[in-house]
């Protein structure tokens, strides 16, 4: 009955020996680790499956040998009974597929036939005559990692002969030129379809031509035109535009093309908005799909990180009933507008197939050798504002001194155009009319200035401010236009670090007045937009979700899973310019948002002013750098001086507090009193902010008076695309004061990864990172990496999936936000509440004035309690005249307190999971701790566990008594198996107590039992020692104070046939042991 979760019950992968639980428990372990479909059916169903054997068994590639299963196994014990797949191909780990990927190198799909859209300038001017002759060659396919000294060795251990090569780092394709054609001829026959790298396929293709009439431009360049032919390396995703990046940032499929006249089959339409083509609701039924196989890996990949002797989580468990996801996806919210939503756009500058400067969107992706560019105009998520400042840009290149920005030799002057717009607060009119409902623009052109004359550049800028001043007049109606900003960036990708030089360039009516703005009468540029009738200023870097509309039921919704109220305090991490806590400030106590782009933060403050918002604190930082002090800032209080000085004078009163703490609050273990005694000893860590900054937004002793108010901790996140940083998920996951997450997610892949870390249960030993063997890491998934650094979270208790819903935020792409609710497993007596204790008694007032109101269950403590509590009748005596009231409470759903031969226990029917998890709330319990039955006679034992492997008369003869018998509960047993899940044994009781097992038998069923205290606490032996509880009790029956002491009963594995293990000694080990070894029991050494 008693607390088993210190008593070494044990859990599936520890006996792993002869017997037949040992079989049942390293079956559950192998399933674990390799099934890849939770939702597969019964074995004798499994060999009429089209998969049957078509993948080796994970334990036969690790061994050799057969695994538990044995023949059941629907995976493949070696290639002889290997079979195919539906699609007639090969598991991959096979030596048969490896051997036809040797005899068949170019089974790579590739539509690379002809050449590659390279309009950027990748030979000398002297080397262009080759280009056009077709004495060069692009090479596809080629290791990333490469330079042009790499790709030079590789062709002289090949024996090529060749002029020149270039190869950029970030890139797959390569570039070499030829003395003649036969030199051409040979280097085809030779490399085409050659095996290079990690297991790529070389393809060769012609390049097309640079046919551009004006080439002198590059000749403005002074000293920079010259660079080096080994340029820096750039990163994967350079220079894609950020529509691109809403579709995930993948690789283009067919980016590669034949020559210039490809673009018939390809245009920028089916780049950007791949999913146009169909009808929106079919739009929404795809994303739903996709993202149902998305989070199904979830599960696979916590089952699989779950550690070796800790049972897997209930929802993984339950994940079979709903198709294998982790939680329910209850659909998708549609977006108010579907065409012309983006209030963002970033315009790429480049050369368009024909060669003609061209402002738009890339056709595919740089790393695969694609800079052609493409209007924008065909694109229907593109407002016809923005494609109208776009080809104004455009017209404007055409006749501009400046060259274009060089992709491949990182030359040249323009870059990039944003055009950022507001819209008006009437959302009618901007369904039915979006066009008109922008109501100011803010246009950012991204430049490199770095090595061009000062005086050049401010004529090129006021000529440009003309441009865009007389464009946006002369359209019908005229185009808003509210700023102007010019960018300098000089980094190898668009995109631009947070601190990247800004500089505002003035728009007049006037054209003659368009010039740049001086330091003394400069304003920063800014537009506002509405969501939720809050107006917000927006700078021009800050992030603001680019479907405002969209948006508006996105942060409701996530508002709504939050359980927001009064005595809420939200952590906005990654806030932007404080949308989601600015809107949902007025159900809330206090929003403190995190953000590390220092403009975003201005905006955020600027946005809470100007809607007269008060209870919201804007921090400017990395979150993870700041979330955890922000979290103990919050979640603790900071102790007086003086109070500390008096304590330490004493040390008989501290002895006196501690023995007030073990006998007034009882919900902490060791861990917690450790992190409670390095919180007194040295202060925590500041964070990196702006203290008058701190100090205007909310001051210490305001925040102090607030933290009274906060019961409910509550974080919502809105990461980028790469998901949170490891640090802030250890802090989210470590921190128990934090119940409820709400993790909204533009990246679907981000968040499997990160709910891997939050959700999967830590080990009871936590593994130390090994850090020889890092450079194997680049080669894992994000989700692999998840499941790598779950093996080393700190012992804490894990979120869990709740519930998913996803918001189309990007009609016509392929993506979609998705919110998930994530909540701890049980809310436990958290750090805060210690320290409020401890900050109470050492100040020395009286017990009665104890109040600790941050309890999960909302306790409170004081002295006359317990009085009331009788005199509200909770309080009976324990006998036959009040079983049948206590049965029938039972049969409600009901937690009652009992006695029985050894201790007060709490009760409940074991088959209500809601009775159970009322039982695990109430003590404060993991609920990876198992729970031990009761039943009212020995001969009912075999309703609910296996007993025929144990000698005649041996249970007679233990029970009824204060012992605990562990049994397998084998397929017969009628419990549930949602019961300490994971686990094949169940405790069993039957006390030698009248009043319980009277109820017990009265119940038809078996009563869940386990002590009556707070988890990790003294055990109780009256009433009176668990009084602090009685109030979540529907009966408490008063049976006196118990005679045996607080031992407890004596647990026994009984599991394996002929022997025994005493799992916790209890109060009746020697008798125990003697009834066992008469009954020929021996005792098993096994240290498994």
């Amino acid at each position: 009955m008693d607390d088993l979760e210190s008593s070494g019950l044990p859990n599936p992968p520890e006996n792993v020996s002869e017997s037949g639980s040992a079989e049942t428990n390293q079956s559950e372990k192998r399933k674990r680790e390799s099934d890849p479909e939770p939702d597969q059916a019964a074995p004798q169903q499994k060999q009429q499956h089209q998969l049957w054997k078509t993948s080796l068994c994970s334990y036969f590639r690790r061994s050799d040998g057969l695994c538990s299963h044995g023949d059941s196994c629907r995976y493949a014990h070696g290639e002889a009974e290997l079979k195919p797949r539906p699609d007639n191909t090969w598991d991959p780990t096979s030596e048969r597929a490896k051997k036809i990927q040797k005899t068949e190198p170019d089974n790579v799909k590739s539509e690379a036939e002809g050449g590659v859209m390279m309009t950027d300038a990748f030979v000398a001017a002297a080397e262009e005559e080759s280009c056009s002759s077709g004495l060069s060659k692009c090479l596809v396919n080629l290791p990333m990692k490469w330079s042009s000294d790499k790709l030079r060795s590789f062709l002289n251990e090949q024996g090529i002969l060749f002029k020149s090569v270039k190869k950029k780092q970030g890139m797959v394709v390569g570039f070499v030129t030829f003395e003649s054609a036969a030199l051409v001829k040979t280097a085809v026959e030779e490399l085409d379809g050659k095996s290079v790298g990690n297991n790529r396929t070389l393809k060769v293709t012609d390049v097309i031509p640079r046919s551009f009439e004006n080439k002198n431009k590059m000749a403005l360049l002074p000293q920079t035109t010259q660079q080096s032919e080994k340029p820096a390396p750039v990163s994967d995703s350079s220079n894609m535009t950020e529509l691109n990046n809403d579709q995930g940032g993948n690789p283009i499929d067919g980016s590669l093309a034949l020559d210039g006249s490809v673009s018939k089959g390809r245009s920028v339409r089916d780049v950007v908005t791949p999913l146009a083509h169909m009808a929106y609701a079919d739009q929404l039924e795809h994303k739903k799909n996709s993202l149902m196989q998305t989070l199904k890996r979830l599960t696979r990949n916590a089952r699989k990180a779950c550690p070796n002797g800790i049972s897997l989580p209930e929802w993984i468990l339950k994940s079979r009933e709903i198709g294998g996801l982790p939680c329910k996806l209850e659909g998708i919210l549609e977006s108010p507008l579907v065409d012309g939503y983006r209030n963002k756009c970033e315009f790429s500058v480049g050369y368009s197939l024909q060669g003609r400067p061209t402002v738009g969107f890339l056709l595919g992706n740089f790393r695969d050798g694609v800079t052609a560019i493409e209007e924008p105009v065909d694109c229907p998520n593109v407002s016809r504002v923005a494609c109208k400042y776009a080809a104004i840009f455009q017209e404007f290149l055409q006749h501009s001194a400046m060259p274009i920005w060089n992709r491949l030799n990182n030359t040249g002057f323009w870059r990039q155009l944003t055009v950022r717009e507001g819209r008006t607060q009437n959302k009618a009119a901007d369904v039915d009319n979006p066009d008109a409902s922008i109501s100011e623009v803010m246009l950012m052109v991204q430049v490199c200035t770095k090595g061009f004359d000062d005086g050049l550049v401010k004529s090129e800028f006021e000529r440009m401010a003309q441009a865009f001043t007389m464009g946006a007049a002369g359209e019908c109606p005229p185009l808003p236009l509210t700023a102007l900003v010019i960018q300098d960036h000089t980094g190898i990708s668009n995109v631009a670090s947070p601190d990247a030089p800004l500089q505002s360039v003035s728009i007049s009516k006037k054209e003659s007045d368009s010039g740049l703005q001086t330091s003394s009468d400069v304003v920063e540029p800014r537009i506002h937009d509405y969501i939720s009738n809050l107006r917000f200023s927006i700078s021009p870097t800050a992030f603001f979700q680019v479907n405002t509309l969209a948006a508006e039921k996105l942060y409701s919704l996530a508002g709504d899973w939050a359980g927001l109220g009064p005595d809420t305090l939200l952590f906005d991490v990654c806030c932007g310019t404080g949308t989601i806590g600015l809107t949902l400030a007025h159900r809330v106590g206090m929003v403190v948002g995190i953000e590390m782009n220092a403009s975003a933060i201005t905006d955020a403050q600027r946005n809470a002013e100007m809607n007269g918002i008060v209870n919201c604190r804007f921090v400017c930082g990395k979150a993870e750098d700041v979330m955890g002090s922000l979290l103990k800032e919050y979640l603790s209080l900071p102790q007086k001086q003086d109070e500390t000085d008096t304590l330490q004078r004493s040390e008989d009163e501290m002895k006196s507090v501690e023995e007030t703490i073990d006998s007034a609050d009882c919900a902490l273990g060791p861990e917690v009193i450790s992190c409670l005694e390095h919180e007194n000893g040295c202060s925590p860590n500041g964070i990196s902010v702006d203290e008058s900054q701190t100090q205007k937004n909310c001051t210490s002793q305001n925040r102090n008076t607030k933290m009274q108010q906060f019961k409910n901790v509550v974080a919502i996140v809105d990461p980028p695309r790469v998901g949170l940083h490891p640090t802030v998920i250890k802090v989210l996951r470590t921190h128990s004061g934090l119940s409820r997450l709400v993790y909204i997610s533009c990246n679907p892949e981000s968040l499997v990864a990160n709910a891997i870390e939050l959700c999967t249960p830590s080990a009871d030993k936590t593994e130390k990172g090994n850090h020889k063997n890092n450079r194997g890491w680049r080669n894992m998934s994000s989700a692999g990496l998840a499941r790598h650094r779950a093996k080393s979270m700190p012992n804490s208790e894990p979120f869990k999936p709740v519930k998913a819903m996803a918001v189309d935020l990007f009609p016509h792409t392929s993506h979609c936000e998705l919110v998930m609710l994530l909540e701890r497993v049980y809310f436990i007596f958290t750090v805060v509440q210690k320290l409020r204790v401890v900050n109470i008694l050492q100040s020395r007032r009286g017990f009665g004035e104890l109040c600790v109101k941050r309890m999960a269950w909302n306790l409170e403590k004081c002295d006359g309690n317990g009085v009331e509590a009788a005199r509200m009748g909770l309080v009976r005596p324990a006998t036959e005249d009040y079983a049948e009231e206590a049965i029938e409470a039972l049969k409600a759903g009901k937690v009652i307190a009992v006695p029985t031969d050894t201790l007060y226990g709490f009760a409940c029917d074991a088959c209500s999971m809601e009775a159970v998890k009322q039982i695990y709330e109430i003590k404060g319990r993991k609920y990876t701790s198992p729970l031990a039955i009761c039943v009212g006679d020995v001969q009912d034992i075999q309703r609910f566990a296996v007993t025929h492997h144990l000698p005649h008369g041996l249970l007679d003869s233990l029970l009824p008594g204060p012992v605990t018998v562990v049994l397998r509960r084998g397929e017969s047993s009628v419990l549930e198996k949602s019961l300490n899940p994971g686990l094949d044994s169940i405790g069993v009781r039957v006390p030698d107590c009248s009043f319980i097992r009277a109820i017990a038998h009265g119940s038809g069923s078996a009563l869940a039992l386990t002590s009556a205290n707070l988890s990790g606490q003294p055990s109780s032996v009256d009433i009176k020692d668990f009084e602090n509880l009685w109030e979540h009790c529907a009966y408490v029956y008063n049976g006196g104070v118990l005679p045996s002491g607080r031992a407890g009963s004596t647990v026994v594995d009984l599991t394996k046939i002929g022997k025994y293990k005493i799992l916790r000694p209890g109060s009746a080990k020697g008798e125990t042991v003697e009834i066992l070894e008469k009954h020929a029991v021996v005792e098993d050494s096994s240290t498994s």
